[in-house]
């Protein structure tokens, strides 16, 4: 038998075997060449709640459970600081997520990312892991990072401090990044009016499922009091 004949065989079988190459988990956007979210302009001060999809170029941004945050400033980090002057989209809640579907699908994608680590929200019952997935055209999961875990950022004391994040599909297509869990947000471009607020205290985001149990101990409270006097 000729060695020649068997050899692409033998070649076409390890193809077939050989695994595909894993997806990377991205921290350094020096090399990053997009593309950048440009959410146009957006007056300011004051967040912009949208539970409905909001395309921008080749991406169509979409919010579950509460709301996706769209705009600038505050939102708050808790022990990793506050985004007050960058223009931003994140999730409205700690446990929502924030969906990013492309038209055209991309080779990788990532941005500049914040979350609130556990320690720094003071009520841990809100918190989940910030977490980076990326899913291909028909759905199925790239890969999936939990950021706390693999690739923290330790933004303590600062303002307006976010560290690059990412996904490489390494081959495989990226059609939807999601980013979910703890409050995240990932900075985008566009156009702002910096006017200053109005004089007065804007609760950040973490502080709002606070303020929702509140009302609701509230409620029951006085629901409690009108049986008894009735």
């Amino acid at each position: 038998m000729r060695v020649s004949a068997v050899l692409p065989g033998v070649l076409a079988a390890v193809l077939l075997v050989a695994p595909a190459q894993s997806a990377q988990l991205l921290t350094d956007g020096s090399g990053y060449a997009g593309p950048v979210i440009d959410i146009g302009f957006v007056p300011s001060p004051g967040y912009y709640f949208s539970d409905q999809p909001q395309t921008f170029g080749n991406a169509t941004v979409t919010g579950t459970w509460v709301a996706t945050v769209f705009g600038q400033p505050y939102y708050g980090f808790g022990s990793n600081g506050v985004s007050s002057n960058s223009l931003i989209i994140a999730t409205g809640y700690s446990q929502a997520s924030v969906t990013i579907d492309f038209a055209t699908p991309l080779a990788a994608f990532g941005g500049n990312f914040n979350y609130a680590p556990d320690p720094g929200l003071g009520f841990p019952f809100v918190y989940d892991a910030p977490t980076l997935a990326a899913y291909d055209s028909v759905g199925d999961l790239i890969a999936s990072y939990d950021l706390a875990a693999l690739a923290p950022i330790d933004a303590a004391g600062q303002n307006d401090h976010f560290a690059f994040r990412g996904i490489d599909g390494e081959g495989r297509a990226i059609s939807r990044f999601v980013f979910s869990g703890s409050y995240i947000a990932m900075q985008v471009q566009g156009t702002a009016d910096l006017t200053p607020p109005p004089p007065g205290p804007v609760p950040e985001p973490a502080s709002w499922a606070l303020l929702i149990l509140g009302f609701g101990l509230t409620g029951a409270v006085l629901r409690q009091r009108r049986t008894r006097t009735a």
